[in-house]
């Protein structure tokens, strides 16, 4: 857990502020303004599988969440992520999925998922139409629309390779 830096830019530089961490790559890592934190989730440690950890970095200090048992998005890496600041949660999109393989080889999904810092509950959500399966989409909120946009992706299975140029909102 602690092979990992966080740096901050600090307008004209980086600054390391802490080596102890939560060792990821391919995490999200989003700002969470009703709560005032930080907020990583999945990715994964080295090569190895997908993690469903959620971590809050309030400036000084990281606090793993005990999840609950369910509901709870399966654990993930190279998925999208943004914070509602109306809704105050975090939204999650695809990523590669938990499969039982490592990182790298895992299978993308198209699950929508929201993450309520305040609770620290988990709700999957429905819409009626989504993306499909991708995973290393680009996602932020548009506060002077009140909604996410997600854009691009790739889908990369055995049978199929495929790049996104595509805009969704929810």
């Amino acid at each position: 857990k602690t092979d990992w830096t966080l740096l901050g830019w600090m307008g004209s530089q980086w600054t390391e502020i802490s080596s102890l961490g939560p060792a990821r790559n391919s995490a999200t890592f989003v700002y969470d303004s009703a709560n005032k934190r930080s907020v990583l989730f999945g990715g994964c440690a080295g090569p190895a599988f997908p993690l469903p950890t959620v971590f809050d970095w309030n400036g000084a200090t990281w606090t793993e969440h005990q999840l609950p048992t369910s509901p709870v998005p399966a654990a993930r890496s190279h998925h999208a992520a943004a914070y509602d600041s109306v809704n105050g949660t975090m939204v999650v999109f695809g990523g590669l999925i938990d499969g039982g393989q490592a990182c790298h080889l895992a299978p993308p999904g198209d699950e929508t998922w929201e993450w309520d810092g305040s609770a620290q509950t988990w709700h999957q959500v429905v819409p009626k139409e989504k993306p499909e399966k991708r995973s290393a989409s680009a996602m932020a909120y548009d506060p002077g629309h009140d909604r996410i946009v997600l854009l691009g992706g790739l889908l990369q299975t055995g049978l199929e390779n495929k790049t996104f140029a595509d805009t969704w909102q929810y």
